[in-house]
């Protein structure tokens, strides 16, 4: 008697987590086909392309895995090798990988918090512009180490090292308070792009290459449907 109460107890949690894991399955799935764009999208993938959501998360992942080979397009022969040639080189030196591209969603922003972060946004990038003047440290840029994107300032005497330290203080101080802006709006979610794998680029070469094109072409359909 007891072995068949502990075996209907075993039965009865297998089948509790098996219906947890369905539902979580189609509570997922009921996300994405609930969202005319994220569904219009998922029915639009190449073939052996698939969408899901894990935490907060699209996932839109090719099913059958890709080869990488981390390398200079620039200055590569690879890529002026015949098709057999150049899958062996890059299966001989690359590595194997999945392809996809991965978003952050959240619940959609309305126009007027849109609109108000992009005023916020514009206000601080104006301070931000007026604080070398206001440290007096123009004229203490690195050509150096500064890039076009980003200016580095160096003092030599100790007033120059005090007013660069103090515009790196509030310069930090401003940035902490720029606002996130969403890359893209579906019909029911704002969506940030995190991260992606498997695509052709200045360093990276792809075989399979066609697993590459798709790739662009699902971010065109992010861009495209979804907007700004």
């Amino acid at each position: 008697m007891k072995k068949l109460i502990v075996l209907i107890s075993a039965l009865m949690i297998g089948l509790s987590g098996a219906f947890a894991q369905n539902e979580k399955v189609a509570d997922t799935t009921d996300l994405i086909a609930g969202d005319n764009i994220l569904s219009i999208i998922r029915n639009a993938l190449p073939a052996g392309w698939s969408m899901r959501i894990e935490q907060q998360k699209i996932i839109v992942e090719r099913k059958d895995s890709v080869w990488v080979l981390l390398e200079n397009r620039l200055n590569s022969l690879v890529t002026k090798m015949d098709k057999e040639k150049k899958e062996e080189e890059i299966k001989a030196r690359g590595k194997r990988t999945a392809s996809y591209v991965i978003y952050l969603f959240e619940e959609k922003w309305s126009i007027e918090k849109v609109e108000d972060a992009r005023q916020n946004n514009s206000k601080l990038c104006n301070e931000l512009r007026a604080l070398p003047k206001k440290y007096g440290v123009e004229n203490l840029r690195d050509a150096e180490l500064s890039t076009k994107e980003h200016s580095v300032y160096a003092g030599k005497t100790d007033e120059e090292k005090k007013n660069v330290e103090g515009f790196e203080k509030e310069k930090f101080e401003i940035e902490a308070k720029i606002i996130k802006l969403p890359n893209y709006h579906t019909t029911h979610y704002s969506i940030y792009f995190v991260e992606e794998s498997g695509a052709d680029d200045s360093f990276h070469i792809i075989f399979p290459e066609d697993a590459s094109k798709q790739l662009y072409h699902i971010k065109m359909l992010f861009l495209e449907l979804c907007g700004k």
